[in-house]
C-alpha cells in the first residue's frame, strides 16, 4: 500500500484535513474578505430597500394622480351630459311652440278660407288615393 496517498495534505487524503500554510495568517485575510462581503451585501440591501421606498412613494403618487383625473372626467362628463339634457330639452320646447304655432295659423286660414281649404283637401285626399292605388 502506498503511504504517500494517506497522508494528511495529499491528494489520496480523505480525512478531510488540508494543509495550513502560512498558519493564522490566511484565517486573517478570509475574515476580512469575509466581513467586506458582509458590508458589500449589507449596502446591496440598503440600497435595494431605498429603490422599494422610492417605488412605492412613486406608485402612490401615480395613484393619486390617477384618482383626480379620474374624478376630474366624471365631473366633466356630469356637466357634458346636463348640457344636452338643457339643449335637448330647450329643442324640443322650440319645436313644441313652433308647431303650435304653424297649427294655429293652419287653423286661421282655414277659418277665413273654408271653402278654398276644402277643396285644397279634396285634391290632396285624391292624390293620395291615386299614389296608393298604384302601388298596391
Amino acid at each position: 500500500m502506498d503511504t504517500k496517498q494517506n497522508m494528511p495534505g495529499t491528494m489520496g487524503d480523505t480525512s478531510g484535513r488540508t494543509p495550513q500554510s502560512g498558519g493564522g495568517q490566511s484565517s486573517g485575510v478570509m475574515g476580512t474578505v469575509t466581513e467586506k462581503a458582509r458590508d458589500v451585501a449589507s449596502s446591496v440591501a440598503d440600497k435595494a430597500r431605498d429603490v422599494a421606498s422610492s417605488v412605492s412613494d412613486t406608485a402612490g403618487r401615480a395613484k393619486e394622480t390617477v384618482q383626480q383625473y379620474v374624478h376630474t372626467a366624471g365631473d366633466s362628463v356630469s356637466h357634458a351630459k346636463d348640457a344636452a339634457v338643457d339643449w335637448a330639452s330647450d329643442a324640443a320646447s322650440h319645436t313644441g311652440e313652433a308647431l303650435k304655432g304653424a297649427g294655429d295659423e293652419l287653423t286661421g286660414v282655414i277659418r277665413r278660407y273654408p271653402i278654398p281649404a276644402l277643396l285644397v283637401g279634396i285634391g290632396i285626399g285624391m292624390l293620395l288615393a291615386k299614389l296608393t292605388d298604384r302601388s298596391a
